[in-house]
């Protein structure tokens, strides 16, 4: 209980901002709904995808004390608009924006793309991770935490056959997230 008057008194403490952009929309926030929309011209929410498909239907309601008061609420990509118009039956669709994050990631992509041809490319990643061509390529989750459930797919991989096994390439994308997990 101390902590939560320790946060309500450190934003009554903030000055006033033209804007306060919430990134990932944590359950959390919703308690301090009052003291946040007093502090800014603008509240903008971006959701990035487990702060809506990992919440209870409770939290997801609650949410609501917040994006009642928000001016803009953001996604990702088209699906997860979709989904959380759909959940919340269109009555946040007037402020809802698809806002495209820029990655690094891709601002590499896009220069290997124009360096080389797509042959040049394939040959050269091929080469370096020792890959077959002809194999079939399968990604494994998106970061290193339990919820992308690697050792129940590395279980079932398991169960493979070695003709199966033989043209499949697994991928398993541990950039971010839990690293003891990851280890």
């Amino acid at each position: 209980m101390i902590y939560f008057f320790a946060i309500k008194d450190f934003i009554n403490n903030l000055e006033r901002y033209d804007v306060i952009h919430i990134h990932f929309f944590s359950p959390i926030y919703t308690f301090f709904a009052k003291e946040i929309r007093r502090k800014s011209n603008i509240l903008c929410v971006s959701y990035w995808g487990s702060d809506f498909y990992r919440i209870s239907d409770r939290e997801r309601k609650r949410q609501r004390k917040i994006l009642d008061i928000a001016d803009v609420i953001t996604f990702t990509n088209d699906n997860m608009e979709k989904e959380f118009l759909d959940y919340h039956n269109d009555i946040y669709r007037e402020k809802t924006e698809i806002c495209r994050f820029g990655l690094k990631s891709l601002e590499h992509i896009n220069i290997l793309e124009k360096n080389f041809e797509s042959t040049e490319k394939e040959d050269v990643f091929y080469k370096k991770h020792n890959i077959e061509r002809g194999c079939i390529y399968i990604t494994c989750g998106y970061n290193s935490i339990p919820a992308q459930q690697h050792e129940d797919i590395i279980n079932q991989i398991s169960m493979l056959n070695k003709d199966q096994k033989r043209k499949l390439i697994f991928l398993f994308p541990m950039t971010y997230g839990d690293m003891e997990y990851k280890n």
